[in-house]
């Protein structure tokens, strides 16, 4: 049988959406939610799109978003991080603005459903972003492959998708939620950065799991080494990075 992941989403295509809410994620993080003018585009978990403002009067050109939302729900969601005066002007976008979104862009994160692996997830601040779509697909298509999601913040105001997080760790079975972190102590959460000791800790082994690795680059570049260092074949990693 042939994997849902692989199969049937649509080529890259220019579309307008247009803004019609927004969600208040974190302090600096906000998702914003677009509904499409005509149809909206078929995609899988790890795809992402380009969007710009459809009326560009300051000339800002485009960006690059991964897609936050799952598949099994509507529209369009983009959680998007306030960094510069692209991001802010979306911050500051009315609702019932118009974008032009290229997409679906990329490969899906999970090629071959019907592999019998567990996969490990290592992200940090807005890298979560792909794996909120990844965690809402899994859940509704009943994926039973076991998830390990490891997930890096300065502190807990910083983590984005915190209540759904925990909601999918009480409804998902084969979810393991280890959230960590760098800036503070507090009960329920580990300290420090995601580490070997810390992999060890909540994986039984190293073998037979497939890992995707998504946020800054040195938290990108830092998790490859640690995996590779604890001989995990570079075949089975997949990452995703920004920034210096």
């Amino acid at each position: 049988m042939e994997s849902n992941f692989i199969r049937d989403y649509d080529r890259p295509e220019k579309r307008v959406f247009k803004l019609v809410s927004k969600r208040k994620e974190t302090e600096n993080v906000m998702s914003f939610f677009f509904e499409p003018a005509d149809k909206m585009f078929k995609f899988k978990p790890g795809h992402f799109v380009n969007i710009s403002f459809k009326n560009d009067t300051d000339n800002l050109g485009n960006r690059s978003f991964s897609i936050a939302n799952s598949p099994t729900e509507e529209n369009l969601m983009l959680t998007i991080k306030k960094v510069g005066s692209f991001t802010t002007k979306i911050f500051e976008a009315d609702i019932g603005e118009e974008f032009v979104v290229l997409g679906p862009l990329g490969l899906p994160y999970i090629k071959d459903e019907s592999e019998k692996v567990d996969y490990v997830f290592i992200a940090g601040g807005s890298g979560i972003v792909p794996f909120r779509s990844i965690l809402y697909y899994s859940k509704d298509t009943n994926f039973k492959n076991k998830m390990y999601l490891f997930y890096s913040n300065r502190t807990e105001e910083d983590i984005i998708y915190k209540e759904e997080l925990k909601k999918l760790k009480e409804e998902m079975e084969n979810f393991v939620l280890i959230e960590t972190l760098t800036r503070e102590e507090k009960e329920g959460y580990e300290k420090g950065r995601i580490n070997a000791d810390m992999l060890k800790k909540y994986l039984d082994s190293f073998e037979n799991k497939k890992y995707i690795i998504c946020g800054p680059k040195g938290l990108v570049t830092g998790s490859i080494e640690m995996l590779k260092e604890l001989n995990v074949d570079i075949k089975n990693i997949k990452t995703e990075s920004w920034g210096n």
